[in-house]
This record gives C-alpha cells, structure tokens and sequence, in this order.
C-alpha cells in the first residue's frame, strides 16, 4: 500500500521538529551558566553601609538560580554580600571588591570567591570543594559536606564549628592561625590527618568567637571529634596552651575587622 504525498510530507515535517527538538535539549543540558555578567541591579535589596560609601547585598529576590554579584550598585563599591533567609543559588560567582560573604543555600554546589575576599560564612548540603583566596582572615563553612579545601596562610580565625560534619579527610593549619574555634572540626569522621606546622606557636582555643580574650585549656576533644582522627601527642600538648599574647597587633587587627562586619 502506498504512502500519500500529503501523509509523506506530514511525516517527514514531524521527524524534522523531533530532530531539531532533540538536538536543543543536548545543547541545553550541555550548556554552562553565562557567568560573564552581573545580574541586574532590580534582582537584589540593598543598604549603605560604612558611613555611606559602601553597599552591603542584603537580600536576593532574582529567580535565576545562577548569580554574579555586581561590584558595584549605582556607582557605590559592593563590599558585602549577606542575603537574609535562604536564597536557592547553585552557582555564585562574588565580584573583585567584596570583603564580606555570608551565603546559607541548601542547593549551593558552585562559588568563586574574589582575592579580595576577608571573611566568609558559608552553608550548603552540597557543596563539596571550594578555593579559598590568600587573604582571606576568617572562616565558617559548618555543615557543608566539603571534601577538600586549603586554607590560605592568611587566615588569622577558624570560626566555632566551622567544618562540623565535613568530609575533609586532611587539613593542614596556616603558621598565621591564631583562634580556633570550639568544636571547629567536631563529628568529622573522615578525617584523619591533622597536619600542624613545625614550630606552630601558639596554639589557641577560643570558645567565644565574639570575645578574643585567655580562655582555660582546651583538650583535643574539645576541638576534633571523628571515627579517623589520629590523636598525636605533640597535637594535644598544642591544643592545651594559653594564648598569652592577646594584646598583640595582629589580636587586635582581627577584632576591629571581625566586629566591624556587624554595622
């Protein structure tokens, strides 16, 4: 039996827009997020803050789920980016000139981070790897399922509970840490190589991360718990010293940032 012209041509017009069809949605599922530009400015809520020559990005209302904060926002520098409640990014890029990222999102699985950088705050169920910039001073990533990261020998504080339930398996300290923070790698039971610098002095333990005072001694289980953790005694003795030099520039450097990231 033979075909029609008219039902031929009917389905060869079909097969052309599956065809077409099929090949978008390769491309599509292929494509990668357009990181070459910021959103727009009507996508974020924002304040002034540092006597009104900074802008601090205080919520994100935009429904793209890939997002590059701009760096600056009618002609004042972005210097904060601090969402209230918890936005669903994937992908965030943060632009040269931002000091200050605090970011909770569930979805988060990709960011960059600026070398401008100086303190971050960071929760995502899925994150898994993140490149910390040299000069970065203060870190918090508690509960993000990180499998690697090297800290900067910048970094001056590791928050209270920073890598909480993280999948690091090694960390190695920076010669310039000052405060560890109470519990900062508690229930990490991947981990389990603590490598301290040679000469590491000292050691400190903070249990109040908005006070930078003496504080009693702390033991190792204080600061790491988990299923792997090799628990050297050279480690330990570290870990039970007094940070006795709290009057030094570099203590007081770190408290005048720290507390200034609040205005």
């Amino acid at each position: 039996m033979k075909m029609s012209k008219s039902v031929k041509l009917f389905a060869m017009l079909v097969a052309a827009v599956f065809s077409m069809s099929s090949c978008r949605g390769k491309e599509s599922a292929g494509s990668k997020p357009d990181f070459s530009k910021p959103n727009p400015e009507s996508d974020f809520e924002f304040s002034l803050i540092r006597n009104g020559t900074a802008i601090s990005i205080d919520y994100y209302s935009g429904k793209s789920k890939n997002v590059v904060v701009p760096s600056e926002i009618q002609g004042c520098p972005v210097v904060k980016f601090a969402p209230d409640e918890w936005p669903e990014i994937e992908n965030l890029v943060i632009s040269e000139g931002v000091e200050v990222v605090r970011v909770y999102s569930e979805i988060l699985k990709y960011i960059k981070l600026p070398s401008s950088l100086k303190f971050i705050t960071l929760r995502s169920d899925v994150l898994e790897s993140v490149d910390i910039p040299e000069g970065v001073l203060f870190v918090d990533f508690g509960r993000t399922p990180l499998k690697s990261v090297k800290l900067p020998e910048s970094l001056v504080g590791i928050a209270d509970r920073a890598f909480e339930k993280s999948n690091l398996k090694s960390i190695t300290m920076p010669e310039g840490l000052k405060y560890l923070g109470n519990k900062a790698f508690e229930d990490c039971d991947k981990l389990e190589e603590i490598n301290v610098p040679e000469g590491f002095n000292p050691f400190f333990v903070c249990t109040d991360s908005s006070w930078f005072g003496i504080h009693s001694e702390k033991t190792f289980e204080d600061v790491f718990t988990g299923e792997k953790i090799k628990k050297t005694v050279a480690l330990q003795k570290l870990l039970k010293r007094e940070f006795r030099d709290y009057e030094s520039s570099a203590n007081d450097e770190f408290k005048e940032f720290y507390y200034s990231q609040y205005e």
